[in-house]
């Protein structure tokens, strides 16, 4: 529904009266204007678990070379981005030119993998760029390969790619190069993460450069091959869909380890590439809708397996706000090493339940997808031990989760969240699930008793009885307790999506929440906080699947298409934000279990959103 924000319009300019000096005139204020989808993105990231790069459009320039692909590999040593800068020269009959100054043609990836490719053009040659670290083997390397075209008649070899500068520290720079037939020059340039003694590990690829660009694009062929893809979708939204799996891939860490599996919130660029719980959670959801199992059960293992429990106990201001006893799950997120990491402000750390929840429910998909009953017998009493059982000893008297930091990370002392109730009251329902499939019937009973506890509290102070919607946290007052997050109640199945309590959640969260200058686009809270205050990518597909549960499929596939749109014009990468008054990509880009995540996540298993006409 297109919220109406004034009364009056004339001519496209709204009219205010203004009462000066005792007479009356009127000033002219000009309308929000609308935004459109448009191009406001121009850092495309590579990755392959062990390595992640970044070209800068703009510059034409690789301006990021991370040798992790996570942000702090723990407390004391962040990952240093060893390539700022570095172009490329080309050179033909003489005369060269830095590829920035050479005409831009086009530029995306290869649809359905990570290699980025961009066209020029120069004197009639064209001139093929090719960008990717490499999937197969366990390399910590970047490739880029040149491939440069002459005009009919024109066979001079008199042509060279050079990189600008030559050397760089930590970096080994290995190139291959030669003609195909007289017809073709190529040349490939091998980046290599140098260790202590220089050495880089990996060598120059045996392949010629095009053969190695064959076998890059076969193994995402490969991949894809076991992707599940929503019937009926357009040819761009496969495209989009299948690029949203690449970035879940492209944001899973391979490294040996603990660090294996993890799952950024964000790729780099983007600054979240940082393995949150409840991001890698949506992740997890979506590898394991769009059938990519082995990758889900690496996601869920690295939780299983990481450093956590540092936050049993807490004092803050003479208050124990930590977990209470030994727990699995981190209270936020994780290190690079595999490390449970919070991060603190003026008002201590964030310590946050809902991933507990989250956890229990991404299995349970898990398990019923795959049937990999072995996997849970293997965790089984650390997942009902160190998960299940400590969220039953975080709910207080009021029948709900205690107060904590919540899903938009409030920090200490925090608040009752209806979004962490309903994750955990979801995480409940799917640990019975799970324990039955094992038939462990006492922790079965255990953890319905649980979850019906929990809907029970959550009914009795998550609703407000005077407008009969859902209040997203008890410590506010309307419409300050307004949090999308709540809607998820809906998404999940808490509350009934055609009821009277949904019906009117969705109106008045559509209505405040709503961007005054677009027709679909929302907010996370009302506040006065920028990062508050955009437009929320993730939270416009959760509103869109609720409004489709809700039976409201035009409005869903409205929000949905702004976002599709967007995401076209910006190579098929989803943002965590788009601006309040541009509608510019914002925040992380691009996003992993809020972004391309999501995306999968909001398709039924058997329809597509259908493009408005």
């Amino acid at each position: 529904m297109k919220a109406a924000f004034f009364r009056g319009r004339l001519g496209g300019v709204i009219f205010f009266a203004v009462l000066i000096f005792g007479t009356l005139s009127f000033t002219k204020v000009p309308a929000p204007m609308k935004v459109i989808p448009h191009r406001s993105f121009y850092r495309l990231p590579v990755s392959n678990g062990f390595v992640a790069a970044a070209f800068n459009l703009k510059k034409q320039a690789i301006d990021g070379f991370w040798p992790h692909i996570y942000k702090m590999i723990d407390q004391n040593r962040p990952v240093e981005n060893l390539i700022s800068n570095l172009t490329f020269t080309v050179s033909m009959n003489g005369s060269s030119l830095q590829l920035s100054k050479i005409t831009f043609l086009n530029a995306g990836y290869i649809s359905g993998t990570g290699i980025i490719r961009a066209k020029y053009g120069w004197q009639n040659w064209a001139i093929d760029l090719t960008l990717f670290a490499p999937m197969a083997g366990k390399r910590k390397a970047l490739a880029v390969i040149f491939r440069v075209t002459p005009p009919a008649g024109n066979r001079s070899k008199r042509v060279d790619v050079q990189t600008l500068p030559k050397k760089i520290p930590g970096v080994g720079i290995t190139e291959k190069s030669g003609w195909v037939k007289n017809r073709l020059f190529q040349k490939m340039f091998v980046f290599s993460v140098l260790d202590e003694n220089q050495n880089s590990g990996t060598g120059l690829m045996n392949e010629a450069p095009g053969e190695f660009l064959l076998s890059e694009i076969k193994w995402w062929k490969n991949w894809q091959a076991s992707s599940k893809i929503p019937v009926g979708l357009t040819l761009k939204q496969r495209k989009l869909f299948l690029q949203s799996l690449v970035i879940l891939k492209m944001a899973q860490c391979r490294e040996e380890g603990l660090s294996r599996g993890q799952i950024l919130a964000s790729l780099p660029p983007g600054m979240w590439n940082i393995a949150w719980v409840r991001d890698g959670a949506y992740s997890i959801a979506a590898l394991t809708k769009s059938g990519h199992l082995e990758e889900a059960r690496l996601g869920l293992a690295f939780m299983l397996r990481a450093k956590s429990g540092f936050y049993e106990h807490f004092m803050w201001h003479g208050k124990d706000y930590g977990v209470g006893v030994p727990y699995r799950i981190s209270v936020c997120r994780y290190f690079g090493s595999g490390k449970e990491e919070s991060d603190f402000n003026q008002n201590g750390p964030n310590i946050e339940l809902d991933g507990f929840g989250l956890f229990l429910s991404a299995l349970e998909d898990y398990v019923n997808e795959s049937d990999n009953l072995p996997f849970l017998r293997k965790y089984w009493n650390r997942v009902a031990e160190q998960i299940a059982d400590p969220l039953l000893k975080n709910i207080d008297s009021l029948h709900v989760i205690r107060a904590e930091s919540g899903p938009w990370e409030r920090h200490l002392p925090g608040a009752h969240f209806a979004y962490t109730t309903e994750a955990a009251i979801r995480g409940f329902q799917a640990a019975a699930h799970l324990a039955n499939r094992l038939k462990d019937r006492t922790a079965a009973q255990k953890y319905e008793r649980a979850a019906s506890e929990l809907r029970d509290g959550f009914f009795k102070n998550f609703v407000d009885p005077r407008r009969r919607i859902l209040k997203g946290k008890l410590e506010a007052a309307f419409p300050a307790y307004l949090d999308a997050a709540a809607i998820e109640g809906i998404n999940w199945g808490i509350v009934d999506a055609r009821s009277d309590l949904s019906q009117n959640t969705l109106r008045v969260y559509s209505q405040k929440l709503h961007l005054k200058n677009r027709d679909y686009g929302f907010r996370r809270l009302l506040s006065s906080d920028w990062y508050d205050s955009q437009e929320w990518v993730f939270v416009d597909f959760r509103m869109a699947k609720a409004l489709r549960r809700a039976g409201e499929k035009e409005k869903a596939d409205r929000i949905v298409h702004w976002i599709e749109e967007q995401a076209y014009r910006n190579f098929n990468l989803i943002a965590e934000l788009f601006e309040e008054n541009t509608a510019d990509y914002k925040g992380a880009v691009p996003m992993a279990g809020y972004g391309a995540g999501a995306y999968v996540l909001n398709f039924d298993s058997d329809s597509a959103a259908t493009p408005p006409k």
